[in-house]
């Protein structure tokens, strides 16, 4: 039986499309001049793969001339979800783009709390806030990795599943099965998210109601069937058109050691996230990394859920669910300020994902656990929603986290931003012919402050084909 209709009024609405312009200040100020994002990271390689995608006349299937000439090559964009948003934004120029990009992702992150909010009976303003504030989704502008600003649809997968376990019918069903693909084309990360997540929620609800099981089991395997079928074009495409060794091949699926960093272990682990780092605010253990990577959850946003399961243990599963999120952000090794937990005679301690690893070999291609910590975010809106109910509770929670955010989150508040270099050289040039570029490749690692990938990202802007191969080997 629901507990509340997911509904959002005019009003909550409004206030979701204006929260993402607060939490990602200076997000309004630089929205068509900079990028937020470091120039060092991967931002202007996945700006190149949603043009050249668009560029393509396919979805999802980069088949191009344009890099690689005369040859071309074949790749896969792995999150052809933010395509309408790239490609609304690129109507305002590159910056623009990207930034819109951004923008939804976080528009949806908002709805997602707020949608799971009131359904829970919360406040529906306070969830889209706890959501949209999230330490792991906002660092990620500055990575530049697009397909991890859709995290929100896994918050709406998750809403979608909890409504067809209550009432089964087939159009529920399939709004789930969607849901689920939705997942997979914002990006395999997110769909690997989803789909742990309705595998744990479905196993709950059999758990919690045996008499059930049949109807249960029905609604759960039709929106894996739905799911699975719309995303098996992605899927055959993404495992069959990347070059051998590059991540999430079978070539690179192994446990990796782990990467020892005392100097930058919060979010400075590529594999994993620090023991301290879901949990800890920067200023009580230090280690920040200059490009986060960290899963910080927010010391007040867990702080006031463990306060609502308190009062009101309905809620626990949720809290609970934000810690299994915060234990598989770890990865596969236990690491202690950057360095592995040694155990008796000095072995490096796994943590059951490490173990599950070593069971299953195929869950070695993933690498970047900590992604999930924006999920645990998302979860822990409901609570927080909850026990913020009333507008003085919600204004102090909103204002407590807030600061959270900007002093005590392992990341840079204001965000980052970057201009886009300068493109005023292309405008006199003429006819359609291919551009000889030196280098030809920018691919390696550029100085602080040089934009990393510039060839590609010049592209966006003249159009022309270029010899230089792009660095995403198959995948962007």
């Amino acid at each position: 039986m629901e507990t509340r209709r997911p509904a959002l009024g005019r009003a909550v609405m409004v206030w979701i499309a204006a929260l993402p312009m607060l939490v990602a200040w200076p997000l309004p100020m630089v929205f068509t001049d900079k990028a937020l994002s470091r120039p060092d990271t991967e931002a202007a390689i996945h700006i190149w793969g949603l043009w050249a995608a668009a560029v393509s006349g396919h979805p999802y299937i980069v088949d191009t001339q344009h890099m690689a000439w005369p040859d071309g090559f074949v790749g896969v964009l792995v999150d052809p979800l933010n395509l309408p948003a790239f490609l609304l934004g690129l109507l305002h120029g590159v910056p623009a783009a990207y930034n819109m990009t951004l923008y939804i992702g976080l528009v949806l992150a908002a709805i997602a709390g707020a949608l799971l909010a009131r359904r829970a009976g919360g406040n529906p303003d306070v969830g889209a806030f706890v959501a949209a504030a999230s330490p792991p989704l906002l660092t990620q502008s500055s990575l530049g990795m697009t397909e991890t600003f859709t995290v929100g649809v896994v918050g709406l997968c998750l809403l979608a599943l909890l409504r067809c376990l209550e009432r089964p019918s087939w159009r529920r069903v399939m709004l789930a099965g969607v849901a689920l693909a939705a997942c997979w084309y914002g990006g395999p990360y997110n769909g690997i998210w989803a789909s742990l997540i309705c595998v744990v929620v479905g196993i709950g609800a059999l758990v919690r109601s045996p008499q059930r099981w049949r109807e249960l089991l029905a609604a759960l395997s039709g929106t894996g069937l739905v799911g699975g079928l719309l995303t098996a074009p992605l899927a055959n495409a993404v495992l069959s058109l990347r070059v051998a060794g590059q991540p999430g091949t079978a070539a690179a699926s192994r446990l990796q050691a782990p990467m020892v960093n005392a100097d930058m272990f919060r979010g400075g682990l590529r594999n994993g996230a620090d023991l301290t780092d879901p949990f800890l605010p920067v200023v009580l253990t230090g280690g920040e990394a200059l490009a986060s990577h960290t899963a910080y959850m927010g010391i007040v946003a867990l702080g006031v859920a463990a306060l609502a399961v308190w009062r009101r243990r309905a809620l626990w599963p949720w809290l609970v669910g934000a810690f299994g999120v915060a234990l598989v952000a770890l990865g596969p090794w236990l690491m202690l300020r950057g360095y592995p937990v040694q155990g008796p005679g000095g072995a490096r301690l796994m943590t059951p994902l490490g173990w599950a690893i070593l069971a299953f070999p195929f869950l070695g291609r993933l690498t970047h656990w900590y992604r999930i910590g924006a999920v645990g975010v998302i979860l822990l809106a409901v609570p927080v929603s909850v026990w913020a109910r009333s507008w003085r509770r919600g204004l102090a929670v909103g204002g407590m986290i807030a600061l959270d955010v900007a002093l005590c989150a392992p990341m840079a508040w204001p965000l980052e931003t970057t201009t886009v270099p300068d493109t005023a050289v292309f405008d006199g040039l003429d006819g359609a012919g291919a551009m000889l570029t030196l280098p030809e490749s920018t691919t390696k690692k550029p100085n602080i402050g040089f934009w990393r990938d510039r060839i590609q990202l010049d592209q966006v802007h003249h159009g022309r084909p270029v010899a230089g191969l792009a660095s995403w080997g198959g995948e962007l």
